[in-house]
């Protein structure tokens, strides 16, 4: 038996292209490794047959992990992590209608502590009421780019990333680059 050792980086379906490519030139059997997965290729294997076979020990492995004890401690950890989150999030949004628009540290450290919960999957969030309530108070995504940026100046700083925040928020979540943004900022102007 042959072994074909892929190289890092390869993708599944050349890595396993060229495993049989291998076993075809030998007539011989080829072991390859991927990700830990051990694939055999026969003369006669296609790529599909292989992904097929591959797809179906990830799985198992998966379902074993999960029914492992460190699997069911793991979830155990993430759910408790998730509520933890939900319940930050949920004090965030109360906190909102509250929250001092004319005070830009305020509304920084409202973002950075939002980032985390609002770019996590399973946190129910209410990105709508989030941008309306900027929205209403004369923050806009987006704002001062380009030629309206302005470095030196502490409030059109802060409205950029207070945009930028904004911004991501309609797409997906605050990206986590705001806690850069928002250090550097309190370096420059506090």
């Amino acid at each position: 038996m042959k072994v074909f050792e892929p190289d890092a980086g390869i993708w599944l379906n050349t890595a396993i292209k060229d495993a049989i490519d291998l076993a075809k030139k030998s007539d011989d059997d080829v072991r390859m490794v991927f990700n830990g997965i051990e694939l055999i290729m026969h003369v006669t294997s296609t790529v599909q047959g292989v992904v097929v076979d591959y797809d179906e020990q990830c799985k198992a492995r998966s379902e074993a992990y999960r029914n492992s004890p460190e699997g069911i401690q793991q979830a155990l950890n993430e759910k408790k992590h998730l509520e933890e989150l939900q319940k930050k999030h949920d004090d965030l949004m109360d906190q909102l209608p509250g929250l001092d628009f004319t005070n830009d540290v305020a509304i920084l450290d409202w973002f950075c502590a939002y980032q985390h919960p609002s770019d996590t999957i399973g946190v129910v969030k209410n990105a709508p009421l989030v941008l309306g309530t900027f929205l209403a108070n004369g923050f806009l995504p987006n704002a001062n780019c380009g030629e309206a940026f302005k470095k030196d100046d502490r409030e059109n700083v802060a409205r950029w990333i207070i945009g930028q925040a904004l911004s991501t928020m309609r797409v997906c979540a605050v990206h986590q680059v705001i806690h850069h943004f928002v250090a550097e900022w309190k370096k420059k102007f506090l």
